[in-house]
């Protein structure tokens, strides 16, 4: 069954269970990935983490400056347009499903989970696929889960009014660790895409 999947997508589905964790009872917790925060650790694993310490690429996908709603603002990010595919497909196989809410400003805010089914699969994945994604979600030498978030930052003056972080918290209760590891994921700095241009002239008047 393991060979029904690609390494991205192998990588793709520890990293969610690693976030997430349906609920057994009732009373259980039920924990989701939401899509924003997807996108940006997607990213982080084809770029190798952050900045200042770039580690080997744990998803092979390519990306391409997209416009994205965060916050209530239109922000250009590095867009993993395959990975968001794999993640489509691995809610199609039952590995992963799908949540789809309303935030206070109406606007849809899409959510992923591991099944059950999912978790089986992840139980059975070898080291050579959770070791780069564990180097890629934990803080270092911890087991503390990094958390993204946006953080606004009206001093910007490149038009995307904030960027994305990643930090660290704690591992029993999630809470994040003020001194903790953190760093700003470079999602936001989209590259320049060059082109060459002609001006389009009608038969008539060549």
């Amino acid at each position: 069954l393991l060979g029904n999947f690609t390494e991205n997508q192998r990588r793709l589905l520890y990293l969610v269970a690693c976030y997430t964790k349906p609920s057994v009872l009732d009373m259980d917790k039920s924990e989701w990935i939401r899509r924003e925060a997807l996108v940006v650790l997607i990213y982080e694993g084809i770029v190798g983490g952050d900045p200042e310490s770039r580690k080997a690429a744990v998803l092979e996908y390519d990306y391409a400056p997209s416009s994205q709603l965060v916050e209530g603002r239109r922000v250009w990010i590095n867009m993993p347009h395959e990975g968001i595919s794999d993640t489509e497909y691995l809610c199609e196989e039952g590995l992963l499903q799908i949540l789809k809410m309303a935030s206070t400003t109406h606007s849809s805010i899409t959510a992923y989970q591991v099944t059950d089914k999912g978790q089986q699969i992840v139980d059975r994945l070898s080291k050579l696929d959770k070791g780069p994604v564990n180097e890629l979600v934990y803080a270092p030498g911890t087991r503390n889960l990094l958390s993204v978030r946006w953080h606004m930052d009206e001093s910007k003056t490149d038009g995307t009014g904030g960027s994305f972080q990643l930090f660290e918290t704690h591992e029993s209760d999630g809470i994040r660790l003020p001194d903790g590891y953190r760093y700003t994921s470079s999602i936001t700095e989209c590259e320049d895409v060059s082109y060459v241009s002609s001006a389009y002239i009608p038969i008539c008047l060549r």
